[in-house]
């Protein structure tokens, strides 16, 4: 009788809890913040000048994965070098997360937020082959202009951002898929 009772007690508790457990695996990424970042998916090639008229600085293929809770950046440039990032939002510090690694050995983390319509982060970039200051403040903004383009400007500084240094400008130009 007792481990009827038991039985019965337990699976009564489960059954209560059966709610919560469902809205446990909502998909939290389907907030609106875990969008904020959703402006640079895509496919993109990357010019140093908004109207085209200089070269072209590499090519970069941002997508969604995770059911949306992970945007991952393939980035080309140019001359061949690569480098990933993962991006996310982090519910519990309400912030956007980005962590970058090249092949060259460089790698950046940052965090931040919206501000303006700008995605701007700011953290640190840690250099694996220089002497001289590897560890650098750095500061990244991605801002949507119009028809689409995204002007991504980052900048460091060797002084504890008295001074920032231009580090990198690129206008994003969403590239047509081709059959």
């Amino acid at each position: 009788m007792i481990k009827w009772l038991l039985i019965l007690i337990f699976l009564s508790a489960a059954s209560a809890q059966e709610p919560t457990l469902k809205s446990q695996n909502s998909n939290p990424c389907d907030q609106a913040n875990y969008h904020d970042f959703d402006f640079w998916v895509g496919n993109w090639a990357v010019y140093g000048d908004l109207d085209k008229s200089g070269p072209l600085l590499g090519t970069n293929r941002i997508t969604k994965s995770q059911g949306g809770c992970l945007i991952t950046e393939h980035w080309t440039s140019a001359n061949g070098n690569t480098g990933t990032s993962m991006n996310f939002y982090d519910g519990s510090q309400n912030k956007w997360v980005q962590h970058w690694v090249s092949q060259d050995g460089i790698s950046i983390s940052y965090s931040g937020g919206l501000d303006n319509d700008s995605m701007v982060l700011t953290g640190k970039i840690y250099y694996a082959n220089r002497d001289d200051h590897p560890i650098r403040d750095f500061k990244g903004k991605w801002t949507p202009l119009d028809d689409g383009v995204v002007k991504q400007h980052f900048e460091e500084s060797i002084d504890g951002g008295e001074s920032w240094q231009p580090w990198f400008t690129g206008y994003y130009f969403q590239q047509t898929e081709t059959k």
